[in-house]
């Protein structure tokens, strides 16, 4: 014990002490203080304060322990006023003489006086928790959980009846607490479950039954105090119990309530902890059909005052599957109220007992492997413990892993390395492969199979945890592949008395040792009586080069030779065959390696040599024709021979450039020739009929008829090819019609293919043979007989394409169409073209056209079918027929006859040429034949004038008739009908257009129309302007008459004059196109037209209204045949009486 250490350190006064020590060995105090003052008759305070020693060396230091600073805060256990706590009383009382007791839980139980000024006084007892364990609120056993802050647990009254207890009591003010007060009350705490404390006091009341002084004296009071009013006791044996995976155990337990019998319900629940997640605990409370499963064991339930309930606990162990290790738990079962106020706990012990059993065997501890083999084994692992394992083996490739196996270096494993769940009780094989590389020396090897369970972080400190089997393995020297030949190709082709070389690689493996090599199989050895140069006619001969491999070809061939392990080296073998060796013959040879000491580590390679068949001919060109027309075939002999060594059966073959020739043997000629035979055989050469001229090279192949590579020799000869000309004038029109038609103004295209079907490179000419005076065509080229045609000849380029160029033929010094050279089988086109301006003269005719050459004719030694003779048509020849259309168009008829007081004219006009008129100008003038010859029928004179749409051509010789009427309005003399009036259609007769008439019959005059006949006027001014006119007008006409007169002297429409008659051609021309000129007069005549011809350009069938010549002229047109022209007629009158409205100007203008 130390000296005289002290605990408190500040001015109060202390008494009454009490002291426990907990089982952690702290020291417990409790005393009474006045701290809250400062003098002995201050209110005390009961106060507790834990103190640990441990931190200082007692050795009995004189000054004691210097506690100061080290110390918490001291504890005041006697609650005040105004704090809310149970028991809490006036500031101003006293608290003191304190019992204390720790139980066997290490809880704190103490009981302490209170008194103040009054009479009464009271005893108070409070509990602590734990105190050897902190909760996570504080560290002070004496405050709770108060809704998650801590505060002071509560007070408890034991005594509260005015009275005094323990001699203490009526005394308003204490002097000396140590003689004022008296002794502690007795305190006791029992052991059991149920830790009951038990309090004692002296009372000089008889325990609150209001008897109090004498002659009662003083009493003995006793007070039991239940820790809660819930109790949980086990019925079972023990709380101690070791289980193993899977296994579970049930422990019974009876919950009772302390209440007084019929008291209220209290809602209680279980509290389980100090287990982990892994296992499992369900509560059944009750039994019988009313038991009731907790879920969760948590859940509330409700217990009666004063009953038990029996409850039922069972608690799992973690499945084998979830087990991993041994374990040791001590979980605590409470009941607690709902509030928290009451409860009981009892604590368990429990154990989980793990057995781990692994175990690796082989039915083999031993096996054999040779050099550069593998091994398989099979390895059983089984668990005899009493939980499934997960096992694992060391990795096969890593460092560590290979160690752990005991692996050298070259050495592969294939072994499972991982096995995810092995029951327990239960074996599995794993198949184990082994590699040994082809290095390892002989020898006997170890190595270690190693498993592990990975449910134990570490399970070398476990027994069977890890387990391990040893296997050795017997490294057995290697024969398949000790000895190893390569060769690219075992096998060769070659000719007759060629050899065939083979290069033989062979390699050692798995270590040092000697090899013998032997020929096992190959040709007969040559005898030394017999040279090599006539044993090599018939005998196949071997050569064997030993001089790349050890001892070379210093020891014999079959002597031992030292290799070293992994030495390559190379031997020469040559086969040659027999200089008469036939096709397919073949010799094989074998050539075999073993080691000395063991010739069943050997290797054996064949090697072959076939002769290939040489197919060969030789051929020499004997006798054949110097000259050949083509067309014809001649003979040719050739001396063959085979030299191949295979028989051979073949033809005789032309190739390009004379692949058009076709060659055969002479019937009867043998095609086939045995090894070493010789024939003079005799072919026909047929030559093609374009075969072309001059010296031919003929180059004859002899092919087998058996072999797609069937060339075998060739021979060549000279021949002359005699000339063939044939030259050829071809229509470009496959239709082959020969006859065109043309008509004034046309120009058309005659196609022709000029070919040189020949053998000869000719340079041909064009020649053109007109009709003559005898009307048969010309022996000479001449084409004036044609009057009238214009003709050109084109060589064309790209013909038929739109990048078609005609190039003109000209004429050369000689008077011939030369055209570009043609070779044999060229052709070259060509375009004729003719064009017509007017009508020529006549209606049809012919014409011929040659193509000739240097060569001449056939009889000439030239074209072939050629002659200067029309009298057949040759192949170079051709007629063209020519066929010239033209309209004639003539008045027919003209008569009169009077319509009320008109005068109706009716004129038949009609068409006697080959050829229809469209668009024909009929004009009617007011002047006599004379004037109408000299200046014509000009508009300025015209009485009526019309446009005829369209009159046919004669048929069989019969003109086409067409009638038009017009109805005269005024009285006229002489009138002239004009048919084509302005010369537009070329006719083949220009001179039959106009007729005269004398008019019989007058048509009635009008008073209030002014005529050109009666000029005289009321008024001189009138008279004077009538005089001009007609002055102006006869210098006109005179003027016109003079041109028209020229112009008729001329044939083709004033045409190359250059003058103003151009412009009339040009109208002309524009009309002919179908553009006709109209007038805006009105016409003082009434028109009408009637169409005779037999195909009118209408859409009204007028086909009744046809008139032959004899027929009568028509009085009148059928109703609605005839109609009105419109403003395509013209009347002078309506020029009259617009008259006064034109000048002297607009009227000369108008004339020009």
């Amino acid at each position: 014990v130390v000296n005289d250490t002290r605990f408190t350190y500040d001015d109060s006064w202390s008494s009454r002490p009490a002291v426990e020590i907990a089982s952690n060995g702290l020291l417990q105090f409790i005393w009474s203080d006045s701290r809250t003052g400062h003098t002995i008759s201050d209110s005390h305070e009961l106060m507790w304060q834990k103190v640990d020693l441990s931190a200082w060396n007692f050795n009995g230091q004189a000054g004691g322990i210097n506690l100061q600073g080290a110390l918490n805060q001291p504890q005041i256990l006697s609650p005040l006023d105004g704090t809310g706590a149970v028991g809490s009383r006036d500031a101003s009382a006293h608290s003191g003489q304190a019992a204390f007791v720790i139980d066997e839980d290490d809880l704190m139980h103490t009981v302490w006086v209170e008194s103040d000024s009054a009479l009464a006084t009271n005893l108070t007892y409070r509990r602590s928790t734990d105190t050897t364990s902190s909760s996570q609120l504080s560290a002070n056993p004496w405050e709770i959980d108060c809704g998650g802050f801590a505060c002071l647990g509560p007070t408890y009254e034991i005594a509260g009846w005015q009275s005094e207890k323990m001699g203490t009591g009526g005394q308003p003010v204490i002097f000396d607490v140590e003689e004022d007060f008296g002794s502690s009350p007795g305190l006791a705490v029992t052991s059991d479950n149920r830790r009951t404390a038990g309090v004692v006091w002296v009372d000089n009341e008889a325990c609150d039954t209001g008897d109090t002084g004498l002659p009662g004296g003083d009493h003995l009071c006793f007070r039991r105090i239940q820790r809660s009013l819930l109790q949980l006791d086990s019925d079972s044996p023990s709380l101690e119990i070791s289980l193993e995976p899977g296994e579970s155990v049930t422990f019974n337990f009876t919950v009772e309530h302390l209440g007084a019998t019929g008291g209220g319900d209290m809602t209680v629940n279980f509290d389980w902890e100090g287990l982990p997640s892994t296992w499992t605990v369900s509560a059944l409370i009750g039994s019988g059909p009313t038991a009731t499963v907790l879920s969760p064991i948590n859940s509330d339930w409700q217990i009666a005052s004063g009953d038990s309930v029996s409850v039922s606990l069972t608690i799992e162990a973690p499945s084998k599957i979830d087990a991993t290790i041994s374990e040791s738990h001590s979980p605590l079962f409470a009941i607690v109220s709902s509030d928290g106020e009451q409860g009981s706990t009892l604590e368990l012990d429990i154990d989980l007992q793990i057995i781990h059993g692994l175990v690796i065997s082989a039915q083999q501890q031993v096996i054999e492997i040779e050099q550069g083999g593998s091994g398989i084994l099979s390895v059983n692992i089984s668990n005899y413990g009493n939980m499934w394992e997960e096992v694992s083996f060391p990795s096969t490739t890593s460092e560590d892993g290979r160690s752990i196996w005991g692996l050298p270096y070259g050495w592969q494993v294939s072994f499972v390395g991982h096995i995810n769940m092995l029951a327990d009780g239960t074996t599995i094989s794993k198949t184990l492969q082994i590699s040994v590389p082809e290095f390892q020396e002989p020898g006997q090897i170890n190595i270690t199979i190693v498993g592990s369970s990975e449910k134990v972080a570490n399970p070398v400190t476990l027994p069977g945890a890890q387990t391990a089997y040893e296997l050795s393995i017997n490294v057995a020297r290697k024969r398949a592949g000790n000895i190893v030949f390569e060769l690219w190709d075992s096998v060769e082709e070659v000719g007759p008395g060629e050899c065939g070389s083979f290069s033989v690689h062979v390699t050692k493996h798995f270590g040092n040792d000697d090899v013998v090599f032997t020929v096992e199989d190959g040709p007969a050895d040559r005898p030394e009586s017999v040279s090599e140069e006539i044993w090599r006619e018939e005998h196949w001969l071997l050569n064997i080069d030993y001089s790349g491999v050890p001892g070379g070809t210093t020891v014999a061939p079959d002597a031992r030779r030292y290799f070293t392990d992994e030495m390559t080296r190379t031997i020469g073998v040559q086969l040659c065959a027999p200089l008469q060796a036939l096709a397919g013959a073949m010799e094989e040879v074998k050539l075999r390696a073993e080691l000395f000491v063991d010739s069943s580590a050997s290797d054996e390679i064949s090697m072959q040599v076939s002769v290939l068949p040489v197919e060969s001919l030789s051929a020499v060109w004997l006798n054949a024709p110097a000259r050949i027309d083509p067309g014809q075939a001649f003979e040719v002999s050739i001396f063959v021979e085979n030299d191949g060594n295979v028989p051979q059966t073949f033809d005789p073959r032309i190739p390009e450039p004379l692949s058009d020739w076709t060659i055969e043997w002479v019937s009867g000629t043998a095609t086939g020739l045995q090894v070493g035979d010789e024939l003079v055989m005799v072919a026909i050469v047929h030559v093609p009929l374009d075969a072309l001229a001059g010296d031919t090279e003929v180059l004859i192949e002899l092919h087998s008829v058996v072999d797609d590579s069937s060339f075998r020799t060739e021979v060549v000869g000279q021949i002359v090819i005699l000339p063939r000309i044939d030259l050829r004038l071809l229509l470009a029109d496959d239709s082959g019609d020969t006859h065109y038609d043309l008509r004034p103004r046309d120009e058309i295209d005659i196609s022709f293919i000029v070919e040189n079907s020949g053998n000869l490179a000719e340079t041909p000419w064009i020649e053109n043979h007109s009709t003559g005076s005898g009307g048969s065509l010309s022996v000479k080229p001449r084409m004036d007989g044609l009057e009238g045609i214009e003709w050109t000849w084109y060589v064309v380029e790209n013909a038929d394409t739109p990048l078609a160029l005609f190039t003109e033929i000209n004429t050369q010094e000689d008077g011939r169409l030369k055209l570009p050279l043609l070779n044999p089988g060229e052709n070259v086109p060509v375009v004729l073209r003719l064009s017509m301006a007017d009508y020529p003269g006549w209606t049809s005719d012919y014409f011929g056209i040659r193509v000739r050459s240097p060569s001449g004719y056939a009889n000439q030694g030239g074209d072939i079918d050629a002659d200067e003779q029309w009298l057949t048509m040759d192949s170079n020849e051709q007629i063209i027929n020519l066929n010239a259309f033209s309209p004639d168009l003539y008045i027919f008829s003209v008569s009169e006859k009077m319509d009320g007081d008109e005068v109706k004219l009716t004129i038949q006009i009609r068409n006697s040429g080959n050829d229809a008129a469209v668009n024909i100008l009929l004009r009617v003038c007011g002047i006599n034949i004379q004037v109408a010859e000299s200046s014509g029928c000009d508009h300025n004179d015209a009485v009526a004038e019309l446009r005829i749409t369209f009159i046919d051509s004669a048929q069989q010789n019969k003109p086409k008739a067409h009638v038009v009427t017009i109805n005269l309005k005024e009285p006229i003399g002489t009138i002239v009908v004009s048919i084509d009036a302005d010369n537009e259609v070329i006719e083949s007769d220009e001179s039959n257009n106009m007729q005269e008439r004398e008019m019989l019959l007058q048509a009635g005059s009008d008073p209030s129309a002014d005529s050109i006949l009666d000029i005289a006027s009321e008024k001189i001014l009138w008279a004077l302007f009538g005089t001009l006119w007609i002055v102006i007008v006869l210098f006109v006409v005179s003027t016109l008459r003079g041109r028209r007169r020229n112009r008729r002297s001329q044939r083709s429409n004033w045409r190359d004059e250059g003058d103003w008659s151009s412009e009339l051609d040009t109208q002309n021309k524009k009309s002919k196109r179908g553009k006709s000129k109209a007038s805006t007069e009105t016409a003082y005549a009434e028109v009408h037209s009637m169409d005779m011809s037999l195909t009118p350009q209408s859409s009204v069938d007028v086909s009744d209204l046809d008139l032959a010549p004899s027929d009568p002229t028509p009085d009148s047109a059928p109703s609605g045949a005839l109609e009105p022209l419109g403003d395509i007629g013209y009347d002078p009158s309506e020029e009259k009486a617009k008259s006064d409205e034109f000048t002297i100007g607009d009227l000369i203008d108008g004339l020009l």
